[in-house]
């Protein structure tokens, strides 16, 4: 009778699932984390070769974006040269990089490896920490409650980041994603007490990689004038920073042969990549693959259905105007709910929208999405734990961002609207519509506990 009693106790079963979840997250995070590690130490990655170099050749003051520079580099560094080595970061990230130019490439990798586990870990543990120890669940929960609804949330994150595709590619890769990720969670954190903070870290993550940069719609359309002029002081001092080390040239070339062709042409900028890649995977990818001539690869090539150049250019300004505009209207509409699920969720929608709305989006880009991937597994738990559906829904996204990249695969490429080529960009929309669901859920529950009172 006493071990009946203690199964139908929901204390101890929600310990019991708690247990399980937690445990399941740390071993599967840990398999994650060691293979990269490992990997770190013995393989060259795809991408930190090209951000170790510019550090080395910023140390020298050299010109970061030279090609014939970058090779140079390259071999003095025992580092294979390859054309993506090429630098496409604007000049203050060649800065803050340089912390690692005094070690050794594979020394270096396992460290920028290791941040990023540290990183992970602690938004895992920060995000269901803040939440429940906000004034919105002081009440609702017990201290015991809080406690172990944290451990429930950051077991889940656990599981998820370790399954995540983006994820593991931007470990793998050596990419900054899960980085800039961070410092948009940081300005979430900020941002009512210290908003001048918060504008902070949006500046410092532009000045890595120019994504977080859309965040400042947030704060325009949220009326936020103090997190706008924390960015816009924070973006200046980097700037002048980096245009006191480096001179007025190294900015000049950024400008002219990489910040503006990104959203003036056609191809990468420097590598001459067509946005047409496969692996872009955004509203403008999408469109430049169906309307735009073939990107050639025999691996990761495209066949696009009907040359169109117009289509496609007037298909992408409408889909990235939706989404701004989507955005832009939760902005300034959150501002009437300030409630701490209002602004993770709008945070969210704006972090999802970048990424669609970006010229250029790799599967390791959706590394970014890592703290609305938080918000989202804390909001389902705390807010929607009765309602199983949102929980599967959920899952079901998951699934399709722990997808390969199917391109690779010779029989998925059935021409350029190949549903496959286009996983990661469905998901990523998917997901969009399902945060604005949960952000209108979050308005109807409040205008209807309006009504009630």
């Amino acid at each position: 009778m006493k071990i009946v009693k203690i199964l139908q106790n929901k204390n101890f079963l929600f310990w019991v699932i708690t247990s399980i979840i937690l445990i399941l997250g740390l071993y599967q995070f840990f398999l994650m984390q060691k293979n990269l590690i490992k990997e770190s130490r013995s393989h060259i990655q795809k991408d930190f070769p090209a951000f170790f170099i510019a550090a080395k050749l910023a140390n020298k003051k050299q010109n970061i974006y030279s090609l014939e520079k970058i090779k140079e580099s390259a071999d003095e560094n025992q580092i294979p040269y390859t054309e993506y080595r090429a630098n496409l970061y604007p000049p203050p990230f060649s800065l803050l990089i340089s912390i690692f130019s005094g070690l050794n490439l594979y020394k270096a990798q396992e460290y920028f490896v290791i941040l990023k586990i540290f990183i992970l870990i602690v938004l895992s543990l920060l995000v269901p920490a803040m939440i429940l120890n906000s004034s919105f669940y002081k009440s609702t929960f017990s201290v015991n409650e809080r406690y172990l609804y944290t451990l429930l949330i950051f077991g889940l994150s656990l599981n998820f980041f370790a399954l995540n595709n983006g994820i593991v590619s931007d470990m793998r890769d050596g990419q900054m994603n899960i980085l800039t990720g961070f410092l948009v969670f940081l300005s979430f954190a900020f941002e009512v007490r210290f908003p001048v903070v918060s504008g902070f870290f949006i500046a410092l993550g532009g000045s890595i990689k120019l994504s977080p940069y859309y965040l400042t719609m947030k704060f325009l359309f949220g009326k936020n004038k103090n997190s706008i002029f924390g960015t816009i002081v924070f973006s200046i001092f980097l700037f002048l920073a980096s245009l006191y080390y480096f001179g007025f040239e190294i900015h000049k070339i950024f400008i002219q042969n990489i910040f503006i062709p990104f959203f003036k042409e056609d191809s990468i900028p420097i590598l001459n990549w067509p946005l047409s890649h496969s692996q872009n995977q955004s509203f403008k990818g999408l469109f430049y693959r169906l309307f735009i001539p073939d990107y050639p690869d025999p691996l990761s090539g495209t066949q696009i259905i009907y040359y169109a150049p117009w289509i496609a250019k007037l298909l992408t300004l409408i889909f990235n105007f939706m989404v701004i505009g989507i955005c832009s209207v939760i902005a300034y509409r959150s501002v009437k709910l300030n409630n701490i699920w209002s602004s993770g969720l709008t945070y969210s929608v704006f972090v999802s929208g970048a990424l669609l709305t970006s010229p250029l989006t790799w599967f390791h880009h959706f590394s970014f999405l890592v703290f609305p991937f938080s918000v989202t597994i804390a909001y389902l738990v705390l807010e929607k734990r009765k309602e199983f559906k949102y929980m599967l829904f959920f899952i079901f996204i998951g699934i399709l961002f722990a997808l390969p990249p199917l391109f690779l695969y010779p029989e998925t490429r059935i021409k350029g609207f190949s549903f496959l080529n286009y996983i990661k960009l469905f998901a990523n929309c998917v997901f969009f519509l399902f945060i604005v669901k949960l952000y209108l859920g979050i308005e109807k529950q409040e205008r209807t506990g309006n009504e009630n009172n």
